[in-house]
């Protein structure tokens, strides 16, 4: 999916991201940085990495969600083997009644893998109490 100067729907989230200072990179590009009340930064040549990024912008700049309130690599209780989410939208400033729960993977991945990532979402958001979920694999969502 582009628009029309050929960017991809990842590269325009991730260049709005940038623009609003949310997202930053080191000089060489090989680590992303998410602007959040504890800033989160790992590297980004995971295409599950470009994925994150690129909702992540969407969360705050289209859907108006606070970066204060959104953690990354929350570990997730009860949960063997050990999982974590990779990012948490929390309903409070104090970032402890967990809101929705995000699960992101490459885009095209296989119906099979989206189907366990769907099955790792429901685990994950069921043991952190969270009322809602997204599994994000590029342009495929639910």
């Amino acid at each position: 999916m582009t628009n029309d100067h050929g960017q991809s729907i990842f590269q325009q989230n991730i260049r709005r991201g940038l623009n609003s200072e949310k997202i930053s990179f080191d000089a060489d590009g090989s680590r992303v940085t998410y602007h959040v009340a504890s800033p989160y930064s790992t590297r980004y040549n995971n295409p599950e990495e470009k994925v994150r990024a690129a909702y992540f912008a969407e969360l705050l700049l289209d859907y108006k969600y606070c970066a204060k309130k959104i953690r990354f690599e929350v570990p997730v209780p009860k949960r063997t083997p050990a999982d974590k989410a990779d990012m948490i939208v929390y309903e409070d400033d104090a970032c402890k009644r967990p809101f929705i729960v995000v699960e992101c993977k490459r885009d095209g991945i296989t119906d099979a893998e989206f189907q366990q990532a769907v099955e790792q979402l429901f685990g994950n958001a069921n043991s952190v109490k969270a009322p809602y979920g997204i599994v994000v694999a590029g342009t495929t969502r639910r």
